[in-house]
């Protein structure tokens, strides 16, 4: 689900968010902002793409942790490189899902900066 969630907002797909994210879902930003599920898939229509620069999502560093046949907690790292840069910025994610009418989808997502090292 992690992974699915990435390439949906890398790729401005609001129709997978709409299949992968639960009824209830709740994104805490990397901001503080709470967001509901249908914020967040209109932050991602198709027309903002050709808008947005040009990133390369890397989710990395993946642990989940196993609830019964329920629920999966997933802990990563995600890091945007920006293409033609060498910049790139880096986040703590956790991912909540849960299995919903014989389906997993995502419950909830956290996003927490990772601070860029000092040079």
């Amino acid at each position: 689900m992690a992974q699915d969630y990435v390439r949906a907002t890398s790729g401005f797909d609001q129709v997978l968010l709409q299949q992968i994210l639960a009824p209830d879902y709740q994104e805490i930003s990397p901001v503080g902002e709470v967001d509901a599920r249908d914020k967040v898939i209109s932050f991602y229509p198709a027309a903002a793409k050709a808008k947005a620069p040009p990133v390369t999502p890397v989710l990395s560093e993946l642990s989940n942790r196993v609830y019964g046949d329920q629920l999966v907690i997933s802990t990563g790292k995600l890091t945007y490189s920006f293409a033609g840069t060498p910049h790139s910025r880096s986040m703590r994610v956790q991912f909540v899902s849960a299995l919903q009418q014989n389906r997993w989808q995502l419950v909830s997502a956290q996003f927490t900066g990772i601070p860029a090292a000092k040079k």
